[in-house]
């Protein structure tokens, strides 16, 4: 016989039973905590790479374009868009507070750029297609038309270099013509011909690649871009590519050539309500919720932009949406931050870069500035010939190559390069200017130099920067690693090394003036130039900092739990004054110390002097040595009022000063007549203007010195403030 079926109301109960049962532990499972349900961040980023969402979002980033070329330069419609999209794509995803931010940007909006091109050398007019440069104005529809003077180099070695004063003086009077230039970017920036090309009457420069100076845009074809750092009152100034700048040159050797330049870039100043717009998105923490990590990158573009910056743009949408679907609970708040205007943002500025980044952090947000336990900024992610290398504020690179050697389960290069920290943060990205507001930062890239350097450039600022160039495995991999390094900004004590910014210090001290010459070292000119009394003050400054740096190292392991949120909150307070107090640009924009720039100016000025003086003045060593001082460079290769344009955009009252005022600029002087003096042969008068103006860059070294062991003797205060947190003190 067959099994015994229960009676019809018995059989109901039974069900009943266990549809209750099934109700009870779906309701458990819900109620489970959500970690346990959760995938992990590193599952969740391998989903949204493998399921095609991150490379979705990349698609729909570059497709924001201000013409047939791309183009999304800050505050114009292209940009705006990109802004909207990615707030939109915030709070989808949903993230805190989504907010779009209004930055004051001068609006440069490019649409086409042309020349035609007639004489000798062609048997019909030629059009060729080019690009303009961020600032730089337009022609009139029609273009502006006139005889093509090619103002080359006039000796390659030692000069007159293609675009300066006596590369113009070669070619003589250029009123109203159009004139040609090679882009010698290890030389001066397009912004000083474009000047000197206005100041002698020009009416257009055409720049091109030359390839006895190897740079930027090294293919046949390739289009360029760039900020232009130029001045209003120059020509219009455009770009054709090595390939038709050949072909030019070619021609001008046949007879005279005839060229019509059109540049349609619409400009829209401040003044005029130019505006863009920095994205703000967040995961608010569970415990500290007024303290911040900040993941940060541009959205502005120029050309498609793919790797820059468009992979960024995906980078931090990717993190973040990781972090909801993996359920991450912060402890401090997690900022997604995506600007404007780092590109471009500013006309006659030096400073027209970073715009979107210096006014979120300075002027929007600066109570931020020691309550950021770490800026973590991305620039050209996932890049498929490229390693992972970083720039990072000396206190945290212990950490990242910690991270880098516990993480040989990702693939962090696609090369023969080691992934990296290679140096301390430069300002040609947001990070720096975060930095030297008193921010903690790490900067992650992945490219080599195929894709961007000043020796081999193929790809960076052209056209050739496309979504095709990204290998998502590896853009995963970077996600992956970046979110390892939010966790130790996030939890725990903060991964801050000391003793890195002490021995940073003393090695800028000892580092030799002069390449290659032991004597003197910065150290030994500020000993001989501040007086005795201040130098041992300052020691005895830079020694204390060093010993208390290396104790709290030493005993910061041993912080209980229950002290450690005091003691973050002191350690970023600290952090914040180490940063904008070291943080400094020299002549280059490179990043050093407030008193190196300036330490490096007396010395030079000392040695022009030294040079003039006695029975038999050595001019040729004290020209060189006025060349070598603060910016004269540019003073030596351009003309007078060039010249004090660059003077004026680096004075830290500059109206268009920008974040350049984060940077200590040293008083630069002018020392022309110095240098018209020396080739004079006149020691009398070079000694004369020289004996006055050292004093300037001396009395500007003491009192750098000055205020710099204050700052190093309040900063060891606060560092000693931690010991009591340390229970065996």
């Amino acid at each position: 016989m067959g099994t015994r079926r229960p009676p019809r109301d018995k059989e109901v109960e039974v069900r009943k039973k266990l549809l209750t049962t099934l109700l009870l532990v779906s309701l458990g499972l819900l109620l489970l905590p959500a970690a346990a349900q959760a995938m992990s961040f590193d599952q969740a980023m391998d989903k949204l790479v493998a399921s095609g969402w991150t490379k979705k979002m990349e698609n729909k980033c570059v497709s924001f374009k201000g013409n047939a070329l791309g183009y999304r330069s800050g505050g114009t419609a292209s940009d705006d868009a990109c802004a909207r999209w990615i707030a939109a794509e915030m709070r989808k995803m949903g993230l805190d507070d989504v907010a779009l931010e209004g930055v004051p940007v001068d609006e440069w909006d490019f649409k086409s750029a042309s020349v035609t091109l007639s004489g000798l050398g062609f048997s019909n007019p030629v059009t060729y297609k080019a690009t303009g440069f961020g600032g730089g104005v337009s022609t009139p529809a029609a273009g502006v038309t006139g005889d093509v003077v090619y103002v080359k180099d006039v000796d390659l070695v030692n000069g007159p270099w293609s675009g300066s004063a006596g590369a113009f003086d070669a070619v003589g009077d250029v009123t109203g013509k159009i004139v040609v230039v090679d882009f010698e970017s290890t030389m001066w920036w397009m912004s000083m011909p474009n000047m000197e090309a206005g100041l002698r009457g020009a009416a257009a420069v055409i720049l091109t690649y030359n390839p006895d100076w190897p740079g930027y845009f090294g293919q046949q074809d390739a289009l360029a871009a760039f900020d232009a750092e130029t001045d209003l009152s120059a020509p219009p100034m455009i770009w054709i590519s090595w390939k038709h700048g050949d072909t030019l040159k070619e021609a001008l050797g046949v007879g005279p050539l005839q060229a019509t330049v059109k540049l349609n870039a619409p400009l829209r100043l401040i003044e005029d309500g130019g505006r863009g717009y920095n994205v703000v998105g967040k995961i608010k923490g569970t415990t500290n919720k007024n303290e911040y990590v900040v993941f940060g990158g541009h959205h502005d573009a120029w050309f498609e932009g793919g790797l820059d910056n468009a992979s960024s743009v995906v980078t931090s949408l990717s993190i973040a949406k990781a972090m909801k679907m993996s359920h991450y609970k912060p402890k401090r708040t997690m900022v997604f931050l995506s600007t404007t205007a780092e590109e471009y943002g500013l006309t006659n500025s030096w400073y027209d870069w970073c715009v979107g980044a210096w006014h979120f952090i300075t002027q929007k947000h600066p109570s931020w500035a020691g309550r950021i336990a770490g800026m973590l900024n991305t620039e050209i992610v996932g890049y498929k010939h490229g390693n992972l290398w970083m720039l990072a504020s000396p206190e945290v690179t212990p950490m990242l190559e910690e991270q880098i050697a516990a993480s040989d389960d990702l693939m962090l290069t696609r090369n023969s390069t080691a992934p990296a920290v290679i140096g301390e943060p430069w300002c040609w990205n947001d990070q720096w200017t975060f930095t030297a507001a008193g921010v903690p930062s790490v900067s992650f890239w992945s490219q080599d130099n195929d894709y961007s350097g000043v020796y081999k450039t193929t790809i960076y600022h052209t056209q050739y920067d496309t979504t095709a160039l990204i290998n998502w495995p590896f853009f995963r991999d970077i996600a992956k690693f970046q979110f390892r390094v939010a966790r130790k900004f996030d939890r725990g004590l903060l991964p801050y090394k000391l003793a890195t910014r002490s021995q940073g210090l003393d090695a800028a001290l000892e580092t030799e003036v002069v390449e290659g010459q032991a004597d003197p070292t910065v150290d030994d000119v500020i000993a001989k130039t501040v007086g005795k009394f201040e130098y041992t003050h300052f020691a005895a400054a830079v020694d204390r900092f060093a010993e208390a740096c290396t104790t709290y190292d030493d005993i910061a392991a041993d912080i209980p739990a229950a002290n450690r949120p005091a003691a973050n909150a002191q350690l970023m307070r600290i952090e914040k004054l180490i940063n904008t107090s070291f943080t400094s640009l020299d002549w280059l924009d490179n990043t050093t110390f407030p008193f190196d720039q300036v330490a490096r100016d007396v010395y030079h000025m000392q040695m022009a002097i030294d040079a003039l003086q006695g029975a038999d003045p050595a001019y040729e060593t004290a020209a060189a040595e006025i060349g070598t001082t603060g910016l004269m460079w540019y003073g030596t290769n351009f003309s007078q009022p060039v010249f004090k344009k660059i003077l004026q955009q680096h004075r830290p009252t500059y109206y268009h000063i920008c974040w350049g005022a984060q940077g200590h600029q040293p008083r630069y002087q002018d020392l022309s007549l110095d240098y018209e003096a020396v080739l004079d042969e006149d020691a009398g008068a070079a000694l004369g203007l020289l004996e006055h103006q050292i004093l300037v860059q001396q009395a500007d070294l003491t009192d750098r010195i000055a205020v710099l062991t204050d700052q190093l003797n309040e900063t060891s205060d606060q560092i000693e403030d931690l010991y009591p947190l340390v229970r065996r003190f």
